[in-house]
């Protein structure tokens, strides 16, 4: 029985444990890592991204989005006053739940 060793655990399986591709070859990655890689991957998507990290600041905490938004405005108008450049880029999206 041929065999192959899985990049990812290392342990040497089944050649038949590896997906074969239309290019007439054998992936490096054994079904179960590329399974567990792909859950994880959503997961993380599903989660909000791979960026997002856990941050809290007093002076935002308890605000609306829509308080931390004018704030920063405010803040960009007085450091143009002050003679820098401030680009603010990014979306706001509002989720509203409706019950019918």
């Amino acid at each position: 029985m041929e065999t192959k060793k899985c990049r990812e655990c290392g342990r040497e399986l089944p050649i038949t444990e590896f997906k074969y591709t239309r290019w007439g070859h054998y992936t490096e990655v054994c079904k179960e890592c590329a399974n567990e890689k792909r859950a994880e991957t959503r997961y993380k998507k599903k989660m909000g991204g791979m960026r997002r990290i856990s941050y809290s600041d007093p002076e935002f905490d308890g605000k609306q989005p829509v308080e931390v938004i004018q704030m920063m405005k405010r803040a960009k108008m007085w450091l143009e006053a002050q003679g820098y450049t401030i680009t603010l880029k990014g979306t706001y999206t509002q989720v509203r739940e409706v019950k019918f």
